[in-house]
């Protein structure tokens, strides 16, 4: 939704407030998604599922850029309240062993995590967070 001053075109008010509001939600949905995974002692998800529940498909290349951003602001999140970062869970579709994608570590990285050995790292930051989120076992 635009405003028009004279020539001048904007964006209106109301429409920021929606995209945030958006943006937050598909924030909220991602995070409980993969809180549900951790619960339920899945170490490894797929970007497919995940975009599909956030409302966005793998085959748009901007829902590709978006679903990184929400990623980063859901380990974002679970790094400031829980020291994990949940995102971890999230790995590209690749032949033999899987990881995150490049953003992922990026992120790790900025927020001080050694991940010079991303395999060493990916698997001791999901025993985290399935420590963290996962449900105990019945006996």
């Amino acid at each position: 939704e635009e405003v028009r001053i004279g020539k001048q075109r904007f964006v209106s008010r109301r429409s920021l407030v929606a995209l945030r509001t958006a943006d937050q939600d598909m924030i909220q949905r991602t995070e409980a998604f993969l809180l549900d995974l951790a619960a339920k002692g899945e170490a490894r998800v797929f970007y497919d599922p995940v975009m599909s529940n956030a409302g966005l498909r793998w085959q748009v290349p901007a829902h590709r850029d978006k679903i990184g951003w929400v990623l980063g602001a859901v380990s974002e999140r679970s790094f400031e309240n829980h020291g994990v970062l949940l995102s971890v869970l999230v790995h590209k579709k690749t032949p033999g062993d899987t990881l995150p994608s490049g953003g992922f570590f990026n992120l790790a990285g900025h927020l001080g995590f050694d991940v010079e050995d991303r395999h060493a790292f990916v698997a001791r930051e999901t025993r985290k967070v399935l420590r963290k989120f996962g449900r105990p076992k019945a006996a």
